[in-house]
């Protein structure tokens, strides 16, 4: 018995040392001034046209150029978009008139990153740019509104339709709101393009290890041609796009590690 507890402290105390030096090497590492070999994080955007989400992890080549690579969600409007309410039903969700398909980014990218001004110490800033560059698919979601229709004996039906501004009027029709996300989902399509992004990011933590930092860009997509289609339309009576630019401002929450 006296064993067996000898055994059980030995465990215990083993355990706690090994944590507190766990405990105390992640302390030292984030008081050092090191150069991290590995990254990791979450980039969260929003740009003139939507918002999105990205994730990526870095890998150092030399003292102050890193290899990056990132895959990103961003959601795109036409700049012309307005968002009305039902004539019906004010408490009905709201709508964009014109609208003809909601548009969503999937891209994956892959460049470099160079430190420009280096953190000498936790109260400083770090600046860095990088270029990336890769593949992208849009999902061109078709946008639907639910209109309300009277019939006989004060009954209503409600049915899904999309805009169509030759037999549609919204002072004449009664718009009951926009459609459910999934209503038209199996008419979506897919179009392939290519992405390029420059960035300007400034790590302004007060920690060598973690990773705190706003970034400003530029991005440039080009939808790439497919059988009978080069251009998505998002808004009617507004002329197709094949070439989607922004501006955007990015959170980046992170941190830095040499394992492996």
């Amino acid at each position: 018995m006296l064993r067996l507890v000898i055994c059980v402290l030995i465990c215990v105390f083993s355990f706690a040392h090994a944590q507190n030096g766990f405990s105390m090497q992640d302390s030292l590492d984030a008081d050092l001034n090191l150069v991290y070999r590995k990254e990791q994080y979450t980039r969260f955007n929003i740009h003139v046209r939507g918002y999105g989400i990205a994730f990526g992890f870095g890998r150092h080549k030399t003292g102050t150029l890193k290899q990056i690579q990132e895959g990103q969600f961003n959601t795109w409007s036409h700049p012309k978009s307005s968002t009305s309410v039902s004539n019906s039903n004010s408490d009905r969700p709201s709508y964009e008139y014109g609208k003809l398909f909601s548009l969503y980014e999937f891209t994956y990218l892959y460049g470099f990153r160079k430190t420009l001004f280096r953190k000498e110490d936790r109260k400083a800033i770090e600046c860095r740019h990088h270029l990336l560059m890769g593949p992208t698919l849009f999902l061109a979601k078709p946008y639907y509104i639910e209109i309300e229709q009277a019939l006989s004996n004060q009954q209503y039906r409600i049915y899904s339709t999309r805009f169509n501004n030759d037999d549609f009027n919204k002072d004449s029709l009664s718009v009951y709101g926009r459609a459910p996300f999934t209503t038209g989902i199996n008419s979506s399509q897919w179009h392939p393009g290519c992405t390029f992004k420059y960035g300007l990011s400034f790590d302004y933590g007060n920690s060598f290890q973690r990773i705190r930092a706003l970034e400003i860009g530029m991005q440039f997509t080009q939808v790439l041609p497919i059988p009978g289609i080069d251009r998505i339309q998002l808004m009617y009576q507004y002329p197709a796009e094949k070439y989607f630019f922004n501006f955007y401002l990015s959170l980046i929450l992170g941190y830095k590690h040499n394992r492996i």
